[in-house]
């Protein structure tokens, strides 16, 4: 962007001061009608202008983008929120093929895309990565209102707090997209908890009134592999103070087809 940013103004530097002896007095000397004349100048005005501004605007971003790389920034600590042109994974047999299948997706894209912007809610589309971080990440299913949380193995290395973020992020996304259905894959979940009691209450406190008044249905988790199960024939109740069924699988697969049974 530095580059860009020293090319526009280079050319309108040039454009203002080389061009002016070069092109414009020959071109302007050569206007006899006033009315053409005034027309001219104001084109070759609005032209330096814009390479200044293009200039100018191209240093601001490199400079922004140079402090937000830096440890410790502000910037880089941002919270960061759900993009809408994120990552798609669609199974465009599943929605039915045909020789304008192409144009199909392309159009619930486009619809996802403007809903997501307008009003913050779910329509219909693709399963989507709305947000990535080094601990996990969230995939939003928007058919069945499915919002995923996913741990990765480097949920190690965290601390209470990081685990308190974690769910705050994915609690105000519960609220913020009003899902519907809501699953934690928890097998590759390697943090050991400094105080998994303390913990629990504040999750109960904190984060339960949050799924609640976003009107979540059903909760599902995912275990570990060496944890065990409940049967399958285990009902799913909602514990205390929640307004939603939840129920733990041993496999993602049935977690999913638990939470979209009826959807």
């Amino acid at each position: 962007m530095l580059a860009g940013s020293a090319m526009a103004l280079l050319c309108a530097a040039g454009h203002a001061l080389a061009g002016r002896g070069m092109f414009y007095r020959p071109i302007r000397s050569t206007m006899a009608n006033d009315l053409h004349a005034g027309v001219f100048t104001g084109m070759w005005h609005l032209i330096t202008i814009n390479f200044t501004l293009s200039g100018i605007a191209l240093f601001s971003w490199a400079r922004t983008d140079e402090r937000m790389q830096r440890p410790g920034s502000s910037l880089r600590n941002l919270p960061a929120t759900p993009q809408p042109t994120s990552s798609y994974r669609c199974d465009l047999a599943a929605r039915g093929s045909s020789s304008n299948g192409r144009d199909r997706y392309s159009g619930r894209r486009r619809r996802f895309v403007g809903a997501m912007k307008s009003t913050g809610r779910l329509d219909q589309g693709c399963i989507k990565e709305i947000h990535k971080h080094a601990f996990y990440s969230f995939d939003l299913d928007e058919q069945p209102s499915l919002l995923s949380f996913n741990w990765t193995e480097k949920s190690a290395g965290m601390t209470d707090d990081d685990y308190k973020q974690a769910l705050r992020e994915y609690a105000r996304l519960i609220v913020q997209l009003r899902a519907r259905r809501a699953l934690i894959d928890l097998r590759k979940f390697r943090y050991r908890l400094g105080d998994a009691e303390g913990l629990g209450s504040w999750w109960a406190n904190e984060i339960v009134p949050l799924y609640n008044r976003a009107g979540l249905e059903k909760f599902a988790f995912v275990l570990p592999e060496d944890e065990q199960p409940p049967p399958d024939e285990t009902p799913a109740e909602p514990g205390e103070g929640q307004k939603f069924l939840t129920k733990q699988f041993g496999t993602k697969q049935g977690a999913i087809s638990w939470l979209t049974a009826g959807s």
